[in-house]
């Protein structure tokens, strides 16, 4: 049976305005493996297909990439298995803000020393946090990283 024969329409049945590789690269940038780095393409085949859903790391790749655009759902399946996520984070919006929301909360639950900095800025006022932002933002830039994040949350 082809690739092609084996596409399930559910896998697209209410990706909004987010496509599959945006949703599987927002997993690859945010989900940290054991030892707290960015996952492989070979990471997660691997994974995948230890959870019996077997996948090749190039058609990760091409998934992410979004040169190829509609996985199986054996595939979505094991991708969603390899990084411990609901299959419905690829194919519901309302499941994939959820996910989003509690991937960053998570994010800042375990991010070390953040708790330190949150905790010392509640109570300043209005203008000493819109400071505190600021050199937030110029210490980002610094270490390389953009001075906001893409899918930073509204204040």
């Amino acid at each position: 049976m082809s690739s092609a024969s084996q596409q399930d329409p559910s896998v697209r049945s209410d990706m909004g305005d987010a496509a599959f590789s945006d949703r599987l690269e927002y997993l690859f940038r945010t989900m940290p493996n054991p030892k707290g780095r960015r996952y492989t393409a070979e990471e997660i085949a691997r994974r995948s297909t230890e959870c019996g859903y077997p996948i090749s790391a190039v058609y990760v790749s091409q998934l992410r990439s979004g040169l190829k655009r509609n996985p199986s759902l054996k595939h979505a399946t094991g991708l969603a298995a390899a990084f411990g996520v609901d299959i419905r984070f690829f194919t519901h919006d309302e499941v994939w803000r959820r996910g989003q929301e509690e991937i960053e909360y998570l994010r800042l639950r375990n991010a070390p020393g953040l708790e330190a900095v949150a905790f010392r800025a509640m109570d300043l006022s209005q203008q000493s946090l819109a400071s505190l932002i600021d050199y937030l933002k110029f210490l980002r830039v610094q270490e390389g990283l953009p001075a906001d994040l893409p899918d930073l949350p509204e204040p």
